[in-house]
């Protein structure tokens, strides 16, 4: 993607000179971070600064308010940079990133409230400072194909809270337009994350819209060829064989996943998956890689206590184990 991105830039410089400037965080009327934010990101303002930090920041899934200065440091750096596309680009695929953590960190049960608001509030930020961000660059569309696929990968994002199930279900369609026709001009785009978003979509969208769970096996399959490694398409491709009642192959998966070494996953993504692949291994009695998914979960924990453990909502409060299941959500 940094070859094509630099490349497009050498071939048009006039386009580029009439790119428009975004609003900075500093800005009071650009609703672009809260109150909270903007005093406790305290580097906001010093460029070389953020510039260094938030790479690190950008990492912290653990930590919400750090990730979310992150998230805002690197867009003022977008903001800053006048031709920056693939620092607009990368800032963009940052917002979606804290989407993901605000989304988890929604209460399971009952989502109003002083958190609740506070999250909204949030919500309502990172959807601007992405709006803009997709404004700055959607003028090289047609050029660039990672475009169209971070913009499909937003309307899905930013519907997930804060939004109506209208408008979640009204942003299917279109989402699907873009990553398809991101997919389609170029298949390898993001090193497979197109395949993997067009996979993830075909698997949980209603096939009157155009779901369709073979379809989603294949673009995982596709995803896989370009990052034979990573863990998280290989849970798609579990979940969509889940889906067809394939459980050779559902077997196989998590036996692969046990084998696999991820270098390029995020410590708290990855502790996120060792609970699913633990828990496929317990529906099957695979004793082997429960042991394995268990106590590599443990040990991870034991190198890095700040992970979250992600306890169930029926069990936070309570200890102990799940009031519902009877058993403890993080023994796997």
């Amino acid at each position: 993607m940094k070859k094509s991105i630099k490349t497009i830039a050498l071939m048009v410089p006039i386009i580029l000179s009439a790119c428009t400037k975004m609003p900075a965080i500093e800005d009071q009327e650009s609703n672009l971070a809260t109150q909270a934010q903007i005093e406790n990101c305290t580097l906001l303002g010093q460029e070389n600064e953020m510039a260094s930090a938030y790479p690190e920041l950008l990492e912290k899934k653990w930590d919400r308010d750090q990730l979310g200065c992150g998230a805002l440091y690197i867009y003022e750096a977008a903001q800053n940079s006048t031709f920056g596309i693939e620092l607009k680009l990368e800032a963009l695929a940052a917002q979606l990133n804290y989407f993901d953590v605000l989304n988890r960190s929604y209460p399971k049960l009952y989502q109003s409230g002083a958190l609740g608001d506070e999250l909204n509030e949030l919500w309502r930020a990172t959807r601007q400072r992405s709006e803009n961000l997709i404004a700055s660059v959607e003028y090289l569309d047609g050029f660039i194909a990672e475009i169209n696929l971070l913009k499909g990968a937003y309307l899905l994002a930013n519907t997930e809270k804060d939004s109506t199930v209208k408008q979640a279900i009204s942003a299917l369609p279109p989402a699907l337009t873009l990553i398809e026709d991101a997919v389609q001009r170029k298949p390898d785009a993001a090193d497979g994350l197109g395949l993997y978003l067009l996979g993830r979509m075909k698997l949980t969208m209603p096939s009157f819209i155009g779901g369709d769970t073979d379809e989603a096996i294949n673009l995982f399959e596709q995803a896989i060829l370009q990052q034979p490694n990573n863990l998280e398409i290989h849970r798609w491709l579990l979940q969509a064989y889940a889906a067809t009642g394939d459980v050779e192959n559902e077997m196989n998966i998590i036996t692969k996943a046990s084998k696999i070494i991820d270098n390029n996953i995020n410590e708290q993504d990855l502790a996120d998956l060792y609970i699913i692949y633990g828990g496929s291994a317990h529906r099957y009695n695979m004793q082997n890689e429960i042991v394995f998914f268990s106590q590599q979960r443990k040990k991870l924990f034991n190198e890095k206590p700040y992970l979250l453990t992600r306890e169930t909502g029926a069990n936070r409060g309570h200890g102990g184990t799940d009031p519902i299941t009877g058993t403890d959500p993080n023994a796997i």
